[in-house]
């Protein structure tokens, strides 16, 4: 029983103490406005933005791994590589001439596709969000140092699948895959 109350006041000792460090802190960022943090009002204080560091993005996308989005799991699910040999057999033979930039690969940009229409993006909005969000370079193997398919680029590549005649195959194929690895 001793022991007990003696825990108790401890525990009391250091909560107040901690409550008087908090009001002092409190009463100098208010009043003095420490540098670092902004106050919109006297009950709200604001932790200032950091300069990035050179980790961030490394631990950013740590902090994703953790986590099993949609993407992931698609990505586990199928087998993208089976989906190559009619892509290179679309695109062969292409090229205009020596020079110019190399195609982005084929396999990526069907993913774009994929994206795309689970989304529900058009090819300008899908080439933002691909900048904007981390889940979708993650999906599509890409860092952001990687250069971005543009709206042409994508469009242009869904518009000759069409033309070729198998961009419904592919998705049917897709769909196959889905509904295989789901029963």
């Amino acid at each position: 029983m001793r022991g007990d109350t003696f825990r108790r006041k401890k525990a009391s000792r250091l909560f107040k103490g901690h409550i008087r460090k908090l009001i002092v802190f409190v009463r100098i960022v208010v009043i003095e406005g420490i540098k670092g943090y902004k106050t919109k009002s006297m009950k709200t204080l604001t932790i200032a933005k950091q300069a990035p560091g050179l980790f961030d993005y490394v631990n950013r996308m740590a902090e994703l791994q953790e986590h099993c989005s949609a993407l992931d799991r698609l990505d586990q699910v199928i087998d993208w590589e089976k989906f190559r040999p009619t892509l290179e057999k679309t695109f062969e033979g292409l090229a205009q001439g020596p020079g110019g930039r190399p195609r982005y690969e084929v396999v990526m940009m069907f993913k774009i596709l994929v994206l795309q229409r689970y989304y529900h993006l058009s090819e300008e909005q899908t080439e933002y969000q691909i900048k904007d969000r981390l889940s979708f370079q993650k999906f599509l193997g890409l860092t952001l140092a990687d250069a971005v398919a543009d709206k042409n680029t994508i469009g242009d590549f869904k518009q000759r699948l069409i033309e070729a005649g198998v961009m419904e195959k592919l998705l049917e194929r897709f769909k196959g895959h889905l509904l295989r690895t789901k029963g």
